[in-house]
């Protein structure tokens, strides 16, 4: 009876010891989880209109896309107004998370196809609700 209460006794404190290095991992794990919140992407800044035009007016009003873009072959150069033009990242920006120096003017047909290219290759990542959209 003696060598039961003995091993009962050794169980517990091998328990307590365990618990104590449950705790103990649980912190460091919380620990580690807040770390990496910490270092995700922050939000998406916004892009003002001024921005916007500052941009699209630093290239000449002309689409950024290739030479498929349609605007190429409707008007001279690929001239777009402002309602035919979006902001986009040239880098996605989930993938970059830069956003200075990293955005173009394209017309709405070359940034669908750039964006429809994205997703087909898993690089693009839509933007949740407490992102800016980038539409112009």
């Amino acid at each position: 009876m003696l060598r039961a209460k003995l091993e009962a006794s050794e169980l517990r404190h091998e328990v307590k010891e365990l618990r104590s290095v449950v705790a103990q991992y649980q912190r460091e794990l919380k620990e580690s989880n807040t770390l990496l919140l910490k270092q995700r992407l922050p939000p998406r800044p916004h892009t003002n209109s001024t921005e916007k035009q500052l941009i699209a007016a630093g290239q000449y009003w002309k689409c950024a896309g290739g030479e498929d873009c349609p605007l190429k072959r409707l008007t001279p150069g690929g001239v777009f107004d402002q309602s035919l033009y979006i902001i986009d990242h040239d880098l996605p920006w989930s993938a970059s998370g830069k956003h200075v120096g990293n955005r173009r003017a394209l017309c709405v047909w070359c940034e669908s196809v750039k964006t429809r290219r994205e997703v087909a290759e898993g690089r693009h990542r839509p933007a949740s609700s407490g992102e800016e959209s980038e539409e112009g």
